[in-house]
């Protein structure tokens, strides 16, 4: 995984009171100094691909995300891997469907 994209994970994985731009700020300065400060050289897509897995297997594992709310249905939880707590999620359905035990209790 780049140095990068775990600075990012870290940041935005650790509890705070933040706002969201602030982070991003702080994140891409992040990022804009390691630019200008290192040599990475070219490697093939196929390593980045794999990263990129690893990374989300460990997003769903909950390796990363810390912070997760799950829903408590085995099906969707695996699907989704948990939810995280500054997610905005829509659930839209027919009347009946059962979108009122999806909300937090």
């Amino acid at each position: 995984m780049t140095l990068a994209l775990q600075v990012g994970i870290q940041k935005l994985s650790e509890p705070t009171t933040e706002g969201i731009a602030d982070i991003i700020g702080n994140i891409q300065a992040d990022i804009s100094g390691i630019e200008h400060s290192a040599d990475y050289g070219t490697e093939h897509i196929t390593t980045g691909i794999d990263m990129s897995l690893e990374t989300i297997q460990s997003i769903i594992s909950g390796d990363i995300w810390k912070h997760k709310t799950e829903l408590g249905m085995a099906t969707i939880d695996s699907a989704f891997g948990g939810f995280n707590n500054t997610d905005f999620i829509v659930v839209g359905g027919r009347p009946g469907m059962g979108k009122t035990m999806l909300a937090p209790q």
